[in-house]
């Protein structure tokens, strides 16, 4: 939380008025400085700068930014007491020190302490404003937990990501010769970009699949035929293999080839919009949804709370609230 930040949230009682008298260095006078008054923030010449006066002036830059943000931590720290949540202090200190050591440690024109002395904070105020971002994000997070519910919609999307879309994950390699690639082969050897047929392009791209499959179909390789001809750079070196296959990749036409195959089946050529593949099945295991139900329902249940999870259940207490401002 910055000085002003800060300092609107001190009308809300959010933090000690000494961190903010502490944030407003001392009007530097010949010999001693008069103390300030109680209520003053600040002395300009004789002028006396209250903390009324300031709050009021951070109330027109930055309307209710502040309070409405301490009012949420208020909400969150409610809600965790109703579950018996509380914050594990000693992680709240553990993370409050790694975040100091990695702003000493960043470059910066001048020494971090100076640089909090120059945005009006002290190090106290750092920690104290770190420990409530992490308390809130712990709390949070321990919410999570206690309320989640395990959608259809959620059940789904792990499924997939874990054993692929309809419970089909394959393995597979391909051979992918592209048009494009064609084209640039023209345009480094000479030829102008309105001089080039990309129908002939595409027809010379065709064959060469083909050609590729026939190798492959006489008794080849494949992963040596997708070394040597395949012009996907990403895939060639490992002999044509797609990590990861989502089902989406090079779109319907590619992903329909690939559900026909058996393992070490070879597809004839496919035709996407990236050129023309030959696709080889390495594997494919097929899952039920009902056998692994129980199982992903744990995981869901018990995986690290994710920073949109937190983010939802925040909007959602802020939602309910009873809460009003000024």
């Amino acid at each position: 939380m910055s000085a002003v930040l800060l300092a609107l949230a001190l009308a809300a009682g959010a933090v000690p008025s000494a961190l903010v008298a502490a944030a407003v260095p001392a009007p530097l006078q010949d010999g001693d400085p008069k103390p300030l008054p109680a209520g003053v923030l600040a002395r300009l010449g004789e002028r006396n700068i209250t903390r009324d006066e300031y709050l009021d002036y951070l109330y027109l830059r930055i309307g209710k930014r502040a309070i409405r943000e301490y009012a949420t931590d208020l909400i969150v720290e409610q809600e965790a007491a109703r579950y018996g949540i509380t914050a594990d202090e000693a992680e709240v200190a553990r993370q409050v020190e790694a975040q100091e050591q990695q702003a000493r440690g960043s470059p910066r024109a001048v020494d971090f302490e100076q640089e909090l002395q120059m945005a009006g904070q002290s190090l106290e105020m750092f920690r104290a404003s770190k420990a409530r971002d992490i308390r809130r994000d712990l709390l949070l997070g321990e919410l999570v937990r206690a309320t989640r519910v395990v959608t259809d919609e959620r059940l789904r999307q792990e499924f997939e990501a874990k054993y692929g879309t309809g419970g089909v994950k394959v393995q597979l390699r391909q051979i992918l010769i592209m048009p494009n690639v064609l084209k640039s082969e023209q345009i480094r050897g000479g030829k102008k970009p309105n001089e080039i047929n990309m129908d002939e392009l595409k027809a010379q791209a065709r064959q060469m699949a083909a050609d590729a499959l026939g190798r492959v179909r006489g008794g080849e390789d494949f992963a040596t035929v997708a070394a040597a001809v395949s012009h996907d750079q990403t895939t060639k070196q490992k002999g044509g293999e797609i990590p990861n296959y989502d089902g989406r990749l090079y779109g319907t036409a590619f992903r329909d080839a690939v559900m026909q195959l058996q393992p070490g089946q070879v597809s004839d050529v496919v035709e996407s919009g990236a050129g023309f593949h030959v696709i080889q099945l390495s594997a494919r295991t097929d899952t039920r949804l009902e056998d692994v139900r129980a199982t992903l329902v744990a995981e869901i249940l018990a995986s690290e709370p994710s920073w949109q999870e937190k983010q939802g259940l925040m909007q959602a207490l802020q939602s309910s609230a009873d809460l009003q401002l000024w």
